[in-house]
C-alpha cells in the first residue's frame, strides 16, 4: 500500500499523513509520562506552600498534560516554519516533536509581580533539588523564558500565535518518574512551569480562551480588526503591568507605616 505523503499546505494534510502516526505513537506513550510528572511536581510544590510560614501561591498550583489537539497543532506550525530553511522530511518532523518542551506543565500564582523569581531561587528549585528532581536546568539547553517585562506581546497580523499579551516567568524542570510502567529504568521527563502574578494568572486565563482557542481552526480575515484586538489585549496587559506596580507600591508604604507605628509604640513603651 502506497504510504500518504507528509504535507504541510493545510493541517488536516499534515495528520493524514503515515509520518504523523508514528509520531502519534510517541505522544501516546509521552502524554501518560507527561501526566505523571505534572501531577507529582504539583503536588510538590502544593506540599512546599503548605510548609512555609507565610503562603507562597495565592491558589493551589495546577497542572496539565498537553493534549492531542495542541500538541499537533503546535508541531504543525514548528514543521511548516523550520521547513523553510531546512526542508520538509522525517527527520525534521520528529527532531521538531521531540523540541516541544511544554508537553507538561504547572503553574502557580504569587501576590505581587516582584515575587515571581525570588519565589522560584529561594524556595521552589531549592525545594526540588532536595526532593531528587533535576531543577537547575538553564546550563542544559533549557533556558528560563522571562516575559515579566511584556516580551509576549500580541502581534495583530498572527493572533493564533498564541501570544496574549500575558506576563510570566517560564522554567524547566525535570521529573524522575515514580511509576516505571515504561520500561524497567527510572526516567527524567521535563515539566514547564509558569510563574505569574494573581493579575496576571486570571488575564492568562481568560486570553488564552479568547484569542487562542477562539483561533484554533479559524482566522479573522480582516486585516483592520486583527490589528485592533491585537492593540485592545497589548494595552490590557500593559495597565495589568501597571496594576501589578501600584500594588507593590501600595504593599511597600504599608509595611514602611507598619514599621514606624511599630518602633513609635516600641518607643513608647520604654519611655512608659
Amino acid at each position: 500500500m502506497k504510504k500518504s505523503p507528509l504535507r504541510i499546505d493545510s493541517y488536516e494534510n499534515f495528520m493524514e499523513s503515515d509520518s504523523i502516526k508514528e509520531i502519534e505513537a510517541l505522544r501516546q506513550i509521552d502524554f501518560y509520562k507527561a501526566r505523571d510528572a505534572q501531577e507529582k511536581l504539583t503536588n510538590d510544590l502544593n506540599d512546599l506552600n503548605k510548609t512555609t510560614d507565610n503562603k507562597l501561591f495565592t491558589r493551589a498550583v495546577e497542572g496539565r498534560a498537553k493534549d492531542k489537539e495542541s500538541l499537533f497543532k503546535k508541531l504543525f506550525k514548528k514543521v511548516k516554519e523550520q521547513s523553510k530553511t531546512e526542508g520538509l522530511t522525517y527527520e525534521l518532523l520528529k527532531n521538531c516533536y521531540l523540541d516541544i518542551k511544554d508537553k507538561a506543565g504547572v503553574r502557580f500564582a504569587c501576590h505581587y509581580s516582584d515575587q515571581i523569581e525570588h519565589t522560584i531561587e529561594t524556595f521552589i528549585r531549592p525545594h526540588l533539588n532536595g526532593l531528587g528532581y533535576a531543577a537547575e536546568l538553564r546550563k542544559n539547553g533549557y533556558e528560563d523564558e522571562n516575559y515579566l517585562a511584556g516580551k509576549h506581546a500580541i502581534d495583530g497580523k498572527n493572533l493564533s500565535s498564541g501570544r496574549t499579551g500575558y506576563r510570566a516567568y517560564h522554567f524547566f524542570v525535570g521529573v524522575v518518574l515514580d511509576t516505571m510502567v515504561y520500561d524497567d529504568r527510572k526516567e527524567i521527563f521535563i515539566c514547564e512551569v509558569q510563574g505569574r502574578s494573581s493579575l496576571q494568572d486570571v488575564w492568562g486565563i481568560i486570553s488564552h480562551e479568547l484569542i487562542y482557542k477562539q483561533f484554533d481552526g479559524w482566522e479573522v480575515d480582516d486585516e483592520k480588526t486583527k490589528e485592533r484586538i491585537g492593540n485592545l489585549m497589548n494595552k490590557i496587559s500593559d495597565s495589568l503591568d501597571a496594576t501589578d506596580s501600584f500594588l507593590i507600591e501600595v504593599r511597600n508604604q504599608v509595611d514602611a507605616a507598619k514599621k514606624r507605628n511599630k518602633k513609635r509604640n516600641k518607643k513608647g513603651g520604654k519611655s512608659a
